[in-house]
């Protein structure tokens, strides 16, 4: 016959086993149960706002329209002095625009700014005409 004591290590290993297979199953299903649903926005929300408050924006192009970027690196000495300069003057354009210059001669001179008169560019002082 099987005592009592014996009965007692049964049930207690049994219940073991469950606890931790129940922690095996909880962790598998934390890492693999699904994501939180992401609530999808209703569009009456958005479409409801017409009034005379809305703002309309509408999208234009560029004064000067669009330019190259720099690929090549052709006006990058002429870019560091700038920031080198902007750094070196605790970022006051002002005591840098002689650098700024050389930088917009160089893009123009390498075709990657239109040629503009110093004046429209903000250097009337200067009599020099790029074009």
């Amino acid at each position: 016959m099987v005592s009592k004591s014996q009965i007692q290590t049964g049930i207690l290993g049994a219940s073991l086993m469950m606890a931790i297979t129940c922690g095996y199953i909880y962790e598998y299903w934390q890492k693999h149960k699904p994501p939180p649903e992401i609530p999808i926005q209703s569009w009456d929300k958005y479409m409801s706002q017409t009034g005379p408050f809305i703002r309309v924006t509408t999208v234009s192009a560029p004064l000067k329209g669009s330019f190259p970027l720099d690929h090549e690196g052709t006006c990058k000495l002429e870019m560091l002095n700038y920031m080198v300069c902007l750094h070196e003057k605790k970022q006051q354009n002002s005591e840098c625009r002689h650098v700024a210059k050389d930088y917009f001669e160089c893009r123009m001179n390498h075709g990657l700014m239109d040629k503009e008169e110093w004046q429209k560019l903000g250097y009337g002082d200067s009599k020099e005409i790029s074009k």
